[in-house]
């Protein structure tokens, strides 16, 4: 067999054995996509998300607010955590302890 023809013959198999590209992965339904930051906000955060990563914050009830938080990047509570977070956290507790 010529060296073409083994080639050819190689690409062909190559591409019976190679998988067909994946599409990107979308975030499970479940997620929840974060928006961003409101206008008003700091572009750094508070001290008190320096405990976010962990999951040891208390979410700021004012941060996403119309007038925003008024300590600002001295506030104690995370401004890190999503709209709703302290309202789903209660929730969570509230379900916890009723068990």
């Amino acid at each position: 067999m010529p060296a073409t023809d083994q080639n050819q013959a190689a690409s062909v198999l190559l591409n019976l054995v190679t998988p067909p590209p994946r599409p990107p992965k979308e975030p499970p339904a479940d997620s929840q996509v974060i928006p961003p930051p409101p206008p008003h906000c700091a572009t750094s955060p508070s001290l008190g998300s320096a405990a976010h990563e962990m999951r040891r914050c208390k979410p700021c009830a004012f941060f996403w607010k119309n007038d925003g938080c008024q300590s600002g990047q001295g506030c104690l509570f995370c401004h890190l955590c999503p709209p709703d977070e302290k309202k789903r956290r209660k929730k969570e507790r509230r379900f916890v302890a009723s068990m």
